[in-house]
C-alpha cells in the first residue's frame, strides 16, 4: 500500500483541456513538420509520400484536439455493475473519458490510409524504382508503415471501447479491482494487492505540476496464501493511466489505498455507503 497520502493533492492541477497546450509543444512541432513535408511532397509530385505523411499529421492533430475537447470538470464516482471473470458484480465506478464512435472511425480510417500509402510507397521505391541509397528507402517505408499500424491499432482500440456495453473505467467490487479500457479488462483480487504506487514510466517525468502518469497496483511477492482467489497469473501488476481518468485521480488513489488496507469495509463497495466513504477520504 502507499505509505501515506500527502497533506496536499498528488495531482495539482489536472491540466486538462486547453491548460494542457503548453505541455504539447513537441506534438505541435511534429504536426507542423509533417504537414510541411507533406506539402513539399505535393509540390514535387510525390503524391504517395504526401498522402502517408499528411494522414499521419492529421491523425496526430485529431488526437491532440480530442484531448482539448475533454471537459474541464472531474466526473463523479458512481455505482455500476461490472462483468468480471466470475460473473456480474456490483461495483463502485470511477469513469474514464468516453470514446466517440465518430472519432474512433476517423482514426481507423487514417490508419488504413497511412498503412496503404506506406505499402504503396515501399513498393514504388523498392521495386518500381532503383532507389539509392537503398537503406533510406527501406527505413522510410518501415517508419511510415509502423506509424500507420500504430494509428490503426489506436483506432481499433477506441472503436472497441466506443462499441462496448460496459463503460470504460475502474471498478471496485467487494472481491477485486477491475480496470476496463482500450486494452480490454484486467482484474486483481484485493487479497493479491501488495503495493499501490503513483509513478511515472521509467526515464520519464511529467512537465509542470501534472503529477505522476500512472497508478500501479502490484501483487504481493511469493505464492498466494492457501484458499486465496488468484487472478490472471500472466502479469504481476495492473496499470491505470491517469490521463484516461475522468475522475479526480486523488480520489481514486485514496479509495484504492483505503480499501486495500481495510478488508471488512469492502463489503460496502457497490453501495451508496462507499460513495459517502470516498467523499470523506477525498
Amino acid at each position: 500500500m502507499t505509505e501515506a497520502l500527502p497533506p496536499e493533492r498528488t495531482w495539482k492541477p489536472r491540466h486538462r483541456g486547453w491548460k494542457l497546450a503548453h505541455h504539447l509543444v513537441p506534438a505541435f512541432v511534429l504536426i507542423t513538420f509533417l504537414a510541411g513535408i507533406g506539402i513539399l511532397s505535393i509540390y514535387y509530385g510525390r503524391l504517395t509520400l504526401a498522402s502517408a505523411i499528411i494522414t499521419i499529421a492529421v491523425a496526430a492533430a485529431a488526437a491532440v484536439i480530442s484531448v482539448f475537447m475533454r471537459p474541464a470538470d472531474d466526473a463523479e464516482t458512481g455505482l455500476a455493475d461490472v462483468q468480471t471473470s466470475t460473473g456480474v458484480r456490483a461495483g463502485t465506478y470511477f469513469p474514464m473519458f468516453p470514446v466517440s464512435k465518430v472519432l474512433a472511425a476517423v482514426i481507423v480510417g487514417f490508419g488504413v490510409i497511412a498503412t496503404i500509402s506506406a505499402l504503396a510507397l515501399g513498393a514504388k521505391l523498392l521495386f518500381l524504382h532503383n532507389s539509392r541509397p537503398l537503406f533510406l528507402a527501406v527505413a522510410a517505408t518501415i517508419a511510415l508503415l509502423a506509424a500507420g499500424l500504430l494509428i490503426l491499432a489506436k483506432g481499433l482500440g477506441m472503436a472497441r471501447l466506443a462499441a462496448a456495453a460496459q463503460p470504460a473505467g475502474v471498478y471496485l467490487t467487494r472481491s477485486r479491482v477491475l480496470v476496463f479500457g482500450a486494452q480490454g479488462s484486467r482484474e486483481m483480487y484485493w487479497a493479491e494487492v501488495g503495493r499501490i504506487d503513483a509513478e511515472d514510466p521509467p526515464g520519464r517525468h511529467p512537465l509542470g505540476l501534472r503529477g505522476p502518469a500512472l497508478l500501479m497496483l502490484r501483487k504481493q511477492p511469493g505464492p498466494p496464501a492457501p484458499g486465496s482467489p488468484i487472478s490472471d497469473q500472466r502479469y504481476d501488476r495492473m496499470q491505470i493511466n491517469v490521463q484516461d481518468l475522468a475522475v479526480d485521480p486523488d480520489r481514486l488513489l485514496a479509495a484504492l489505498d483505503f480499501y486495500a488496507g481495510h478488508g471488512p469495509e469492502r463489503a460496502e463497495l457497490g453501495t451508496a455507503a462507499s460513495l459517502e466513504r470516498i467523499a470523506m477520504l477525498a
